[in-house]
């Protein structure tokens, strides 16, 4: 990603050699600056998660540099505060006071991720089951990845009771005991409040755990407030987030659903034995869509999705 948001900065450079001096200025405007402004600020982030602080510094100036030509010196000041908005370190939907550079991720060496953790594309299923009325099936470009696992049809009846589609996972397991599985869903409503929003975990043909997939459900609109809960006959209280895992935005809970465009669900389970088992991720309702499956993820290396 890097190197494309860099040939994109090389080709725009070019380009404008080529334009005489009279378009100098609308080209800087119209298309150099636009470029150049935001690969730079691409890169910035993109070093940011290599822990090159150095590179990060470097391209913070020369952002503040461009800013300042684009507001003071083309056509002689004539766009002057045009580009007076912030636009480096936004942290919630709001504009920040000042241009700040992101938090510095630790770097990593070849033993920084644990040798537990496993990161799993729900589209790189093992298997898949089907009912006689859902089945999983692949959306293509939905998600970071090549795509999602969803459910087809989307009116499927609900299965509370195990019965579900499957999606299968074969993982290699290096020990027993106590294992954790977060879950990468897409942010979804609890369109059925009545019937829940819920999705089925289960280890090999052990009993089922259903997860209430409105785990880290952000009420932008205090929809489950304690008075509209009593008030109602459907609304039921949200669960708890997860607050141990850190796949996402290093400790900030906003990010996963509001920043990243993904609602990380989190269970325990007990592995009795090491060695090959299989994490079967089972339908109950039909509207939840599966980005990713990280088993025992590394806190102390946060990321988006986990160890790949």
């Amino acid at each position: 990603m890097y190197d494309r948001w860099d040939e994109l900065e090389k080709r725009t450079l070019s380009l404008g050699k080529k334009m005489p001096a009279e378009m100098q200025d609308a080209f800087y405007q119209l298309v150099e600056y636009p470029a150049v402004a935001s690969a730079g600020v691409a890169k910035i982030y993109l070093a940011a998660t290599l822990g090159d602080s150095i590179t990060m510094q470097t391209l913070f100036e020369r952002d503040k540099q461009m800013t300042d030509k684009y507001n003071k010196v083309i056509a002689g000041g004539k766009w002057d505060g045009m580009m007076l908005d912030k636009h480096i370190g936004y942290r919630m939907w709001s504009m920040p006071n000042d241009n700040t550079l992101p938090q510095v991720a630790k770097p990593l060496d070849k033993t920084g991720i644990t040798a537990s953790e496993t990161a799993i594309m729900a589209h790189d299923y093992t298997r898949r089951t089907a009912t006689d009325d859902a089945h999983w099936v692949f959306l293509p470009g939905l998600g970071r990845g090549k795509g999602n696992m969803g459910i087809e049809p989307v009116t499927a009846k609900s299965r509370p009771l195990g019965d579900g589609a499957t999606l299968e996972y074969d993982i290699n397991f290096s020990q027993s005991g106590k294992q954790k599985l977060a879950l990468g869903i897409l942010p979804t409503n609890d369109v059925n409040p009545a019937r829940g929003l819920r999705i089925g975990v289960r280890v090999d043909d052990g009993e089922m755990q259903t997860i209430d997939a409105r785990q880290g459900y952000v009420d932008t609109f205090n929809e489950y407030t304690k008075e509209n809960i009593a008030r109602s006959k459907v609304l039921k209280p949200l669960p708890r987030p997860a607050s141990d895992i850190y796949l996402s935005g290093s400790r900030q809970r906003m990010r996963s659903e509001v920043f990243d465009n993904l609602r990380w669900l989190s269970i325990d389970f007990d592995m009795p034995t090491a060695g090959n088992h299989t994490i079967k991720v089972v339908m109950i309702g039909p509207e939840i869509v599966v980005e990713k499956l990280v088993v025992n993820p590394d806190n102390e290396h946060p990321s988006y999705h986990g160890k790949e």
